[in-house]
C-alpha cells in the first residue's frame, strides 16, 4: 500500500509541471523547484492561446525574459501607431490636406470677382456672389473635398483605431459642406433667399463650427496612442480645447476666429504627427 501511494503522489507531482520542465532529467524536478514554481496569472493560457512558461537554462535556472516580453504584451494598451500605420503615407496625406485645403483661398480669390460674403453678411449678397462667381464656387467646393480626401487618408494611414472615425466624421462634413457650396452654384441665379440662406447656414456649420470640432477631438484621441512624445500630447490638447471653443460661433459670429485657429493647430499636428510616424517606423525597421 505504502509502494502505490509514492506512485500515485509522484504521478500527480508530475502532472503539475510545466511542459518545458518534464523533458529534463528528474534532478531538475526536485521537490525545491516544484515549490517554488509558481504560473503568474498574466501567463495562465487563455481560450484559444498558448501558455508562455519560463524557459530553462542547461542550468536549471529560469530566466525571465519571455515573462517579461508576454507581461509587456498583455499590459500594454497603446501599442506603437508604427506597427500598423504606414509612415510616409500618413505624412504625404496630412500634407495633402494642408495643401489643398489652403488652394481654397487661391482658387476663391483667382477666379471670383469679389471676396466671399460673410456668414453675417444679407442674404442677398450671399445669393448675388453665388450667382456671379459659379466656378470660383465649383473650385473651392473641389479643393475642400479634394482636401478632406488627404485627411482620410491620413485616419487611415496612421492606424489608431480609435480615433480613424473621428476623423473620418471630420472629411464627411466637409463633403457636405462642398455640396451646399455646388448647390449654391447651381440654385443661386433662381432660388429663393430662405433657400440661399437654409444652404448657408449649413455650409458654414457644416464645414466650419462641426468639421474642426471632429477634428479636434481625432487629433486629441489619437494622439493619445503610443509613440507620439509629449510635445504632439501637448499640442493635441490646445488643439482641443480651441476646436471646442469654436461652438461659440454658433451664437456669436466672433467665435469663428476659434475656426481658424483650431483648424490651423490639427493642420500643424497632422503634419508633425506623419514626420513622428516616419521616423519612428524607419527606426524601428530593421
Amino acid at each position: 500500500m505504502v509502494g502505490v501511494r509514492r506512485y500515485l503522489v509522484a504521478q500527480e507531482q508530475h502532472e503539475h509541471l510545466p511542459p518545458c520542465a518534464a523533458q529534463y532529467p528528474t534532478a531538475l524536478r526536485s521537490s525545491t523547484y516544484q515549490e517554488g514554481f509558481r504560473q503568474p496569472d498574466d501567463l495562465i493560457a487563455q481560450p484559444g492561446q498558448l501558455a508562455t512558461w519560463p524557459m530553462l537554462s542547461t542550468t536549471g535556472r529560469r530566466t525571465l525574459e519571455p515573462m517579461k516580453a508576454n507581461m509587456t504584451a498583455r499590459t500594454s494598451n497603446n501599442p506603437p501607431i508604427t506597427r500598423r500605420g504606414s509612415g510616409l503615407a500618413a505624412l504625404l496625406a496630412a500634407c495633402g490636406f494642408v495643401t489643398f485645403y489652403l488652394v481654397t483661398d487661391l482658387a476663391t480669390s483667382t477666379f471670383a470677382a469679389t471676396s466671399l460674403p460673410l456668414p453675417i453678411d444679407p442674404v442677398g449678397q450671399a445669393r448675388d456672389w453665388f450667382a456671379g462667381n459659379q466656378l470660383a464656387a465649383v473650385l473651392m467646393g473641389a479643393s475642400q473635398a479634394v482636401s478632406v480626401l488627404f485627411l482620410a487618408g491620413f485616419a487611415i494611414a496612421l492606424g489608431v483605431s480609435r480615433a480613424r472615425t473621428w476623423g473620418l466624421v471630420a472629411a464627411a462634413l466637409m463633403i457636405v459642406s462642398s455640396i451646399c457650396a455646388w448647390t449654391l452654384a447651381a440654385v443661386a441665379p433662381t432660388a429663393s433667399l430662405d433657400t440661399i440662406d437654409l444652404l448657408r447656414t449649413a455650409n458654414f456649420i457644416a464645414g466650419g463650427t462641426a468639421h474642426v470640432v471632429a477634428l479636434g477631438v481625432f487629433v486629441f484621441v489619437a494622439s493619445r496612442a503610443g509613440g507620439f512624445g509629449r510635445a504632439l500630447r501637448l499640442l493635441a490638447v490646445i488643439a482641443l480645447v480651441i476646436s471646442v471653443l469654436s461652438l461659440s460661433s454658433l451664437l456669436i459670429f466672433q467665435g469663428a476666429a476659434f475656426i481658424l485657429v483650431g483648424r490651423l493647430l490639427c493642420m500643424v499636428w497632422a503634419v508633425s504627427a506623419g514626420v513622428s510616424v516616419l521616423r519612428l517606423r524607419r527606426r524601428r525597421t530593421p
